[in-house]
């Protein structure tokens, strides 16, 4: 954290709502899933579960990161909404994991990216956005079917790219390291 950033406290008023709505947010996810279970059987239950905590789970740390204006809740809040993407499309069956995967490995990114875009401020998210976004590109090389007309291995170029752009991130983490110093 930087000197000329003030740490903002919360009052109880803000502590207070931002309590009762965690709650009701938590208690509608969960009687949402208690209707679902009445009406349907329990394997449709089981489908649905995963999206709907993750979705609560986000609408409570959103809710909570605007009121006490907290860049930190609304990064944990898009942690959890990426996630419940991935998980409405499958369950829509309009993609499979195989093919979507390489979000899970983009959500530092895509939270990142949101966050830094909201506070104007993506600077300190620059290494975060170029490891992560580019591990995701390069595994959506893997993912997109691209190699399936190659005698290629699509991992013979996947783990050579991630290797390079690790290895690349590392040395200009420790370049910014010692120029401080």
């Amino acid at each position: 954290m930087q000197d000329n950033e003030e740490i903002l406290e919360l009052t109880k008023k803000q502590k207070l709502v931002q309590r009762v709505v965690a709650i009701v947010l938590i208690a509608l996810g969960g009687l949402f899933l208690l209707l679902c279970g009445l009406i349907y059987a329990l394997p449709h239950i089981l489908t649905i579960l995963a999206a709907t905590i993750l979705f609560t789970f986000f609408l409570v740390f959103l809710f909570c990161g605007i009121v006490g204006k907290n860049p930190v809740s609304i990064w944990i809040s898009l942690a959890f909404f990426t996630p419940f993407i991935i998980e409405v499309l499958t369950n829509l069956n309009l993609v499979t994991y195989a093919q979507i995967y390489p979000l899970y490995i983009a959500i530092p990114f895509v939270v990142s990216l949101v966050t830094g875009a909201i506070w104007r401020n993506l600077k300190p998210h620059a290494w975060v956005l170029t490891l992560f976004g580019g591990l995701a590109a390069i595994f959506s090389l893997q993912s997109s079917g691209l190699f399936n007309q190659t005698n290629i291995s699509p991992w013979a170029v996947v783990i050579p790219l991630a290797s390079v752009l690790f290895v690349g991130c590392v040395v200009w983490v420790v370049i910014k390291l010692t120029r401080k110093k």
